[in-house]
């Protein structure tokens, strides 16, 4: 690997511009950084390609790729545990323990979950709610703790009545928030790096 060799001439190491000379040197390092940097990455990415294919080469069963034989393994082993289960789950425990790892059968939870034919919109629409009377009707139900509601503080819009003055950055501040006006940044771009100094 041929990285290019850092500039001759650079700032020092706290580094600070006292002129456009400086400048200059700071921005031709910059340069320098980014090309060394692209060329170590394009190097690990070669690196890591090779190595992923050599594995993938190594991690095949009988020509099967080792993602599909994990997936038809474990498909034999639930098949077998489902078909027996019986034999393992016992009063003392829903798994058994084996040389090279443990077969059980957890419970899950239960839960409510909308079909995949619809979404939760589409299901208060059957029900023919709109979201307020949904909510009225739960409460009046003594079910509120059903639903849940978010409130969140539009942003967008908040700027936009600043900038068209119906609402005053001061009067932000009383509710706890801060216009920032639009401020200028410093933006830098290095060059591609030139190893001998022959770029214009």
């Amino acid at each position: 690997m041929s990285l290019p060799r850092p500039p001759a001439k650079r700032l020092a190491a706290k580094p600070k511009c006292r002129g456009f000379a400086d400048v200059e040197l700071a921005l031709r390092e910059l340069a320098w950084l980014d090309a060394r940097r692209s060329e170590v990455h394009g190097v690990l990415e070669q690196t890591i390609s090779a190595a992923t294919e050599e594995a993938a080469k190594c991690l095949r069963i009988n020509g099967v790729g080792f993602t599909d034989r994990k997936l038809l393994l474990e498909a034999a082993i639930a098949d077998y545990a489902v078909s027996h289960k019986s034999q393992f789950v016992t009063p003392e425990s829903k798994s058994l323990k084996f040389t090279h790892g443990t077969v059980g059968f957890h419970l899950s939870q239960p839960r409510v979950v909308v079909d995949k034919k619809h979404t939760p919109t589409t299901v208060i629409k059957a029900l023919g709610w709109t979201a307020d009377r949904a909510v009225a009707i739960l409460r009046r139900l003594g079910l509120a703790g059903w639903i849940r509601l978010n409130a969140e503080l539009d942003v967008a819009a908040l700027k936009a009545a600043v900038i068209a003055r119906r609402m005053t950055p001061a009067k932000l501040l009383r509710y706890g928030l801060e216009y920032v006006p639009p401020q200028d940044e410093v933006r830098i771009l290095p060059t591609a790096y030139c190893a001998r100094n022959k770029c214009p």
